[in-house]
C-alpha cells in the first residue's frame, strides 16, 4: 500500500534524475497558484546565463503556466547561487495532477539538470482558489 497523501502545500523539491520535483506524496491539485523561490548553485565548472525554464505536472506532464517570473539571470558564475522566482497559475490543470517538475534552461548547456546544478533551497507558498 502507498503512503497518505499530504494535501498540504510542498515544503522542497527532490532531485529526480535530470530535474527537481514536488515529493511523491504531496498534492498542489487544490491550490490556485503556488509563489515559488528556487536557488540553486551553478556546477558547470563554467559562468552560466539562465533564460527559462522546462516546467510541467506531475503524472501526466500537463503545461503549467507561469504567469511571473525573473529570467533572464545572466552571468551565474561557476558555484554561485541563482534564484528563480515563479508564480505558477494552476486553475487549468485537471485534478489528476498532483504536483510538478522543473529544470532550469541555459542557452549554452540547454536544460540544467541535477548534473549542471544543484538545489540548495526551495520557498514554496500555495494560494486556495478563490473564494476559499
Amino acid at each position: 500500500m502507498g503512503g497518505a497523501i499530504d494535501t498540504g502545500c510542498p515544503t522542497t523539491l527532490h532531485t529526480v534524475s535530470n530535474w527537481f520535483e514536488t515529493p511523491a506524496d504531496t498534492d498542489i491539485s487544490g491550490f490556485s497558484s503556488i509563489d515559488a523561490a528556487f536557488t540553486f548553485r551553478n556546477d558547470t565548472g563554467q559562468a552560466i546565463d539562465v533564460d527559462g525554464t522546462q516546467l510541467w505536472s506531475i503524472p501526466n506532464v500537463e503545461d503549467v503556466l507561469i504567469s511571473v517570473s525573473n529570467f533572464p539571470i545572466n552571468g551565474v558564475a561557476d558555484e554561485a547561487e541563482f534564484t528563480i522566482s515563479l508564480v505558477l497559475d494552476l486553475t487549468g490543470l485537471p485534478s489528476s495532477e498532483t504536483g510538478f517538475a522543473i529544470r532550469p534552461r541555459s542557452p549554452v548547456f540547454g536544460n540544467l539538470g541535477s548534473n549542471r546544478i544543484s538545489l540548495v533551497s526551495a520557498e514554496i507558498t500555495c494560494d486556495p482558489p478563490e473564494g476559499n
